[in-house]
């Protein structure tokens, strides 16, 4: 449930992503429900709803491969599952107004889901690290792992970016 909810949360960055490059306007989502989504609707959808804006049609969203059972996360949301222990099959309503239809998953399968979700959680984080290494190369600083990958002589200009020789910067510090 959590990772759902991160994930949920964080769908805004690939969708933005998606925007740019396929309609070159971060403001401008995909056509949903033969409609077009602007990126402050898309902020007030639901979580839910979110995820029908995660295409395997779009690059930044097709690569999070997501696949997930979005009635069987209503029900265990709502408590209204029943597991077996010894088979690990998990009985749910898919709607919870309609109790005379159950579906079944496996533990395994939802473990599954869970794992691909985190995946996609790390893909996204993966992007927001791109992101700030892109705005530290463009304000001139110099990241951290460059300034820490070769040796820095003392009368070497300071990887901070001063103009200073490291000796007379950082050294002294």
């Amino acid at each position: 449930m959590d990772v759902y909810e991160t994930l949920g949360n964080l769908m805004i960055i690939p969708v933005s992503f998606n925007n740019i490059h396929y309609r070159g306007d971060i403001n401008i989502s995909d056509t949903i429900d033969s409609k077009t989504w602007s990126l402050e609707e898309f902020i007030k959808r639901t979580k839910a709803d979110r995820y029908h804006f995660c295409t395997d049609t779009e690059k930044y969203t097709a690569f999070l491969k997501l696949k997930y059972n979005a009635k069987l996360r209503n029900a265990i949301g709502h408590n209204d599952v029943e597991y077996d222990t010894a088979s690990q099959l998990i009985t749910y309503y898919p709607n919870p107004k309609d109790r005379t239809k159950k579906g079944t998953a496996y533990l395994l399968q939802l473990e599954l889901e869970a794992l691909h979700m985190f995946q996609a959680v790390l893909a996204v984080s993966e992007y927001l690290y791109r992101l700030r290494e892109l705005k530290f190369m463009q304000d001139g600083d110099v990241g951290l792992i460059q300034g820490m990958a070769s040796k820095i002589g003392a009368y070497d200009l300071c990887p901070c970016g001063s103009g200073q020789k490291f000796k007379f910067c950082h050294k002294k510090k």
